[in-house]
């Protein structure tokens, strides 16, 4: 650091710490001094002036790097969940009615992490990898949301709502 930076700050403390004068000359003017005005012609004699000690900021010591890391190891991850398949408004022609579902997470998944397939905003399967399969499922349109929840059931992450269409064939009754 610069000296006279230093000087400038600690001005204000030397100046508190010295003695004070305030007297009025002769022609009516008044002055200020940190020495006792010896031989001078005053109207007023000096008067010793108490000043308020300045209120002095003491920041906090910086964090060190051990608990800077501690704080990020604590941190949840950020984690971007995405539908691979099926994709948005895809038509699938399933006459068992199944549908294979794969996610993607990232980064990778830490362990404990539950994966949850919602269809139709009800959970049909759950388990620690990303794909699944999905069975009994009627033809029509579906929404499908993936979410991750950790041990303590925390949501971590969830994939966008998407759409998708299932086809079965239809046997036709005979009369």
């Amino acid at each position: 650091m610069h000296p006279l930076f230093i000087a400038l700050l600690l001005l204000p403390q030397l100046l508190c710490a010295a003695e004070v004068y305030r007297w009025t000359d002769a022609q009516g003017r008044v002055h200020f001094g940190d020495e006792y005005p010896d031989g001078q012609a005053e109207v007023k004699p000096p008067e010793k002036i108490k000043l308020k000690q300045p209120s002095v900021y003491t920041a906090p010591p910086p964090a060190t790097q051990p608990e800077t890391a501690q704080k990020a190891k604590e941190a949840p991850i950020a984690y971007r969940l995405e539908i691979l398949s099926p994709r948005p408004e895809q038509s699938i022609h399933s006459a068992a009615g199944i549908v294979q579902v794969q996610a993607r997470l990232r980064p990778a998944p830490e362990p404990g992490l539950e994966f949850q397939f919602l269809l139709d905003g009800q959970v049909r399967a759950r388990g620690p990898q990303p794909s699944t399969q999905l069975s009994g499922v009627q033809r029509g349109a579906h929404d499908l949301q993936v979410i991750v929840r950790d041990a303590e059931g925390r949501r971590r992450a969830a994939s966008r709502l998407i759409s998708f269409y299932l086809h079965q064939p239809r046997v036709k009754k005979s009369p």
